[in-house]
């Protein structure tokens, strides 16, 4: 029996070694850990805890922040409907681009809990998810947001499985 545990643990470590090493880093140049990644056609933003949201269009080798308009450079969340990206942000609320992160734009009006650790686009809603305020919903692409729940609750992933 102690043979079977043994064999067994030994498989184990060898598939998890060999499964880590098939990462690798790709950049490390960001300047503040990575908080959200976005996949959006074949492009990828990354949201950063302090340098904003970086962009890249050719499988990860270059990266270039997207940061106009954004005044507050720590990003929490990303989300997108296709052709609206949503960034959160720590202390800031929410801001949309409608031109692939070329510009910002501030659309905080009535959030009053400025942490956004999650966002989502649900059909016609974005979804804001706070840390100690629960959810928040925008029917009207961010012009206005509302209470949606959760009281105190610090929502850290929004997850919608339709529209």
């Amino acid at each position: 029996m102690k043979n079977i545990y043994s064999t067994t643990l030994l498989i184990l470590f060898l598939a998890a070694d060999i499964v880590s090493a098939q990462w690798t880093a790709l950049n490390t140049s960001f300047g503040s850990d990575i908080r959200a990644l976005l996949k959006v056609g074949n492009s990828l933003y990354a949201a950063t805890n302090g340098s904003g949201i970086y962009f890249s269009s050719n499988a990860d080798q270059n990266w270039a922040q997207k940061n106009s308009g954004l005044t507050n450079l720590k990003v929490y969340s990303l989300a997108t409907n296709g052709t609206t990206i949503g960034a959160g942000t720590y202390g800031n609320g929410v801001f949309l681009s409608n031109n692939n992160g070329e510009t910002w734009t501030s659309t905080a009006n009535g959030i009053n809990v400025p942490y956004i650790y999650a966002l989502a686009f649900m059909g016609n809603n974005i979804i804001a998810g706070t840390g100690g305020g629960g959810f928040f919903r925008s029917s009207n692409n961010g012009s206005n947001w509302t209470y949606a729940g959760g009281t105190t609750h610090i929502v850290n992933a929004i997850y919608v499985t339709s529209n």
